[in-house]
């Protein structure tokens, strides 16, 4: 396999976002030198999905809210947490909060 394609092949990794690399003439005959930089992608992500198409006796709107860490020990291993919360139950639970205080 040449350089070039082993190269592109790092490139299908996720966890790697850019790769650059140089390869120049070494100091002596039949010598080269190659430079490689690469930038790694963010491994931690987070985002908050709200649904509101559920029916009203069980809570017609819902909080879903998700973490994953895309390389937990640096090998490209995935954990992923989720929760699910009703927003019926968070408001109820806010409003009582700030009435007892």
């Amino acid at each position: 396999m040449r350089l070039q394609q082993r190269l592109q092949l790092f490139q299908t990794d996720p966890r790697i976002e850019r790769i650059n690399a140089e390869l120049r003439p070494g100091e002596t005959r039949g010598e080269s030198v190659l430079n490689v930089r690469v930038a790694e992608r963010r491994p931690i992500k987070a985002w908050l999905n709200t649904t509101t198409s559920r029916h009203r006796a069980v809570g017609s709107n819902r909080v879903m809210g998700t973490i994953v860490d895309e390389s937990l020990l640096g090998f490209g291993d995935r954990v992923s947490v989720s929760t699910v919360n009703r927003l019926a139950s968070i408001v109820m639970r806010m409003a009582a909060g700030s009435i007892r205080t």
